[in-house]
């Protein structure tokens, strides 16, 4: 009975993980074909094997969008052990997604005029372990 009640808590914490990462990759992605954004998209491969390393992708998007990002953006990070602080007018939060395939970095940056976010930049580190 307990190793059925944790496998439960462990597929539970894995499908959390997943789900979080899905829905930031999700908004990016719809973002990234709407509205006033800039998209940019990097794959570093190996040269020897050609094989993915790291994937790169930084969407910066206007108003209005910039704040429903950042409430998606937020409202995730808030599952996971994130670091936020602000400097010299930007909000900047940041978390990490450890899993056995692969290691996720997500970045939010957004400069505030008195509580008001005019745009927004998501930049997601995607690292493959081989």
């Amino acid at each position: 009975m307990k190793r059925i009640l944790i496998l439960f808590f462990l597929l539970f914490n894995l499908l959390s993980i997943a789900t979080a990462q899905n829905r930031i990759d999700q908004a990016v992605e719809r973002f990234s074909t709407t509205g006033r954004c800039k998209f940019t998209s990097v794959v570093e491969r190996n040269p020897a094997d050609n094989r993915v390393e790291r994937v790169v992708k930084v969407l910066e998007i206007d108003e209005p969008s910039a704040n429903r990002l950042r409430q998606t953006f937020l409202a995730e990070a808030k599952q996971h052990t994130y670091k936020g602080f602000f400097e010299k007018g930007v909000e900047t939060t940041t978390f990490t997604i450890e899993q056995p395939t692969q290691n996720r970095i997500y970045m939010l940056q957004c400069p505030h005029e008195s509580n008001y976010i005019r745009n927004a930049k998501v930049t997601i580190i995607v690292k493959y372990k081989h």
